[in-house]
């Protein structure tokens, strides 16, 4: 619809300027013409109009002997002269005249503007109307074009605009997103519990004492407290697992980067994976000794639960060194792989610049080889039509040759069958000349010219190319007969190209019925 109505302002804004420029022009050259005139006959009116005046005052015996159209040589002026004059003073009072600022007098208008001033002055008017009427409609359509026009062009801002906002908006979010992904990727520092130090040898020389002036309440552990320690230790262990997983995504992506790196990861993850299992035992087995203090809680005293932190602690010790060389390797992880996608990048970025540099270097040679196809077709149809123009001429210049030498050998035929008919009428031999006669026949029909009548008492309309009816005709009672060929005054000849293909070479002369 919108491309719709781009397309009617279109047309409308140039039918309304060709219209103004039409009217224009118009009013420029009537201008010019006028000024032209005007600038011969400035004054030669009211000159005119005051001599005409003197000339009337005069007696009518001075009127007869001194005309008063003559020129400076004081000879009578020809039409012609005055036809020019006259026509000269129209066009330069035309404006005037129309306007009403001139009223020449009834009895001289005809001598000082000519005989038909009245036509060309109405005809002047019909113009500047129709000039009127066609600057109005020039002006409404340009007017409706440019604002259709105008209308199509803010609603294109607009959608151009809003367009964009929603461009912005949703790379804002891209962008936020980004960020947010790149925040939550970031490693969280690991939680490490405080682990209670080793009493020195003095500290160990000194508890008795210290135990023996403080009361200690014996503390009953709950059932979930070693279980949460336990669980505290998995916690920890919980980046590995993350570890393994960004190297099976590695693994997946090792036939687009370099083979060596990634291979050499995934055999530090698998070394790390094996040196954690006995680490995963080792849970396990606590986690089991965990369940049993667990279930045997009641029983147990305050040296149980000692022991029990003291063995969780101790695995805890050992997984530290596991711990380490995963966050090692996931950090390594995490360089290889922007390393890989820069490289990718870059490769792509180098491959798509090489193929930009092969277009702009072949875009010379499509556009040289669509100029030379161009001129090679445009030089094929210019062959092409030289030689049909070139068979036409000779085909009419060939046309031309045979119908010249046919139609002397037909006079020289249509002579002697004249001579023939008068020694008839004289009763002479004529033998010989239709002997004549007969071989330039045979010899117009050996080379294709074949002798033909048309049949009287048929209709004449329709064989106009084939013979031509002589003014004289002949009379007759039947009124149907009336337009159909009575005799042949003289045979026709035709050339013979081929089936259903002939040209007249001299149509029959035939006489009709009247």
């Amino acid at each position: 619809m919108r491309k719709n109505l781009s397309v009617i302002a279109s047309i409308l804004l140039v039918i309304g300027g060709s219209l103004l420029w039409w009217v224009l022009a118009q009013r420029r050259e009537d201008s010019e013409q006028a000024a032209h005139y005007k600038s011969k006959c400035s004054t030669a009116t009211d000159e005119h109009v005051r001599q005409y005046n003197e000339w009337l005052q005069t007696p009518p015996q001075e009127r007869a002997e001194l005309p008063f159209l003559l020129d400076a040589d004081g000879k009578t002026k020809t039409r012609e002269q005055l036809w020019q004059e006259q026509q000269a003073r129209l066009r330069a009072d035309l404006d005037r005249l129309a306007a009403g600022e001139i009223t020449a007098p009834p009895s001289f208008a005809d001598v000082l503007y000519g005989e038909n001033w009245q036509a060309e002055l109405s005809e002047y008017n019909r113009r500047k109307d129709q000039q009127a009427f066609v600057f109005t409609g020039s002006m409404v359509c340009a007017s409706v074009g440019g604002l259709i026009y105008a209308w199509w062009m803010l609603l294109r801002a607009g959608r151009l605009a809003v367009k964009a906002t929603s461009g912005l908006k949703r790379s804002f979010r891209r962008w936020r997103g980004t960020a947010e992904q790149a925040d939550q990727a970031k490693p969280e520092s690991a939680e490490v519990e405080d682990v209670p130090k080793e009493p020195k040898s003095g500290e160990q020389q000194d508890r008795p004492a210290r135990l023996a002036k403080i009361s200690v309440r014996p503390v009953t552990p709950s059932a979930d407290e070693p279980r949460r320690r336990c669980m505290g230790s998995l916690t920890q262990r919980r980046p590995a697992t993350g570890a393994r997983e960004k190297t099976a995504e590695l693994k997946s992506d090792e036939k687009s980067g370099d083979a060596e790196t990634p291979a050499a990861a995934a055999t530090q993850c698998q070394a790390v994976c094996e040196q954690s299992k006995p680490i995963d035992s080792a849970l396990n087995g606590d986690r089991e000794k965990t369940s049993e203090l667990a279930s045997d809680e009641k029983s147990s005293d305050a040296e149980t639960s000692t022991a029990a932190a003291t063995q969780c602690q101790a695995v805890l010790e050992q997984s530290k060194p596991i711990d380490n060389a995963l966050n090692r390797e996931r950090k390594k992880t995490t360089e290889l792989m922007p390393d890989e996608a820069s490289s990718d990048a870059e490769t792509a970025a180098a491959v798509a610049t090489q193929c930009q540099a092969v277009l702009e270097q072949s875009k010379p040679i499509d556009s040289t080889l669509n100029d030379l196809t161009q001129q090679v077709s445009a030089i094929r149809e210019y062959a092409a039509h030289q030689q049909d123009r070139l068979e036409k001429l000779q085909d009419g210049y060939d046309w031309n040759i045979i119908r010249t030498f046919c139609l002397r050998v037909i006079r020289a035929v249509d002579n002697l069958e004249s001579r023939i008919a008068r020694f008839k009428e004289d009763n002479v031999e004529t033998a010989y000349l239709e002997e004549v006669r007969d071989e330039l026949i045979f010899a117009l029909e050996s080379s294709g010219i074949e002798q033909f009548e048309p049949e009287t008492e048929s209709e004449y309309r329709g064989q106009e190319k084939l013979a031509e009816a002589v003014k004289e005709k002949q009379g007759c009672d039947d009124p149907g007969q009336v337009g159909k060929i009575a005799n042949v005054i003289r045979p026709g000849y035709q050339y013979f190209i081929n089936e259903g293909h002939v040209k007249i070479v001299r149509p029959a002369q035939v006489r009709l019925y009247a």
